[in-house]
């Protein structure tokens, strides 16, 4: 019956992610803007492309750890930091002090101009405020929102 439980976890868990990613900002690349992204970061919230996926991977889990929407098992809490940040909070902060002249890559941009935009966004910081910490989901909701979570997906498994 565990294992139900899970399933059903997991497959809640996917549609919310799911509805999350039909959000008009999280419909693109947090990184690169391309279209229809299937990854994502959950150390910083975003949705990503295949390709921003591997660059991330790539950057380091003490920066950024990723995941698969659809095949990887995500946890409540994990949703629920994504639902709370998203593509468009995480680039307000990450990207709060982009200098004039500087561009967002594209999809059709070479990936050493993607890897050195995602290292220099990530890892080195150089466009977010030096004073304030990343976007947290609070951590309240999401006590809350695990005991409610576990708790229906285990009574309709009863």
């Amino acid at each position: 019956m565990a294992s139900n439980a899970a399933a059903r976890a997991q497959k809640e868990a996917d549609s919310h992610l799911k509805a999350l990613m039909a959000w008009p900002e999280n419909q693109k690349c947090a990184d690169c803007g391309a279209s229809k992204p299937r990854f994502a970061s959950i150390t910083l919230a975003v949705f990503l492309c295949n390709r921003c996926y591997g660059i991330h991977r790539g950057v380091g889990a003490h920066i950024t750890r990723t995941k698969c929407v659809g095949l990887d098992r995500w946890t409540p809490e994990e949703v629920h930091r994504m639902k709370c940040i998203g593509n468009a909070v995480a680039a307000a902060y990450w990207e709060q002090r982009l200098p004039q002249g500087i561009q967002r890559p594209s999809p059709e941009s070479p990936d050493s101009e993607v890897e050195r935009w995602i290292r220099d966004k990530y890892e080195k910081r150089l466009f977010c405020p030096p004073d304030l910490p990343p976007p947290e989901a609070p951590k309240f909701a999401i006590e809350v929102l695990q005991r409610v979570f576990f708790a229906d997906t285990l009574l309709k498994g009863l």
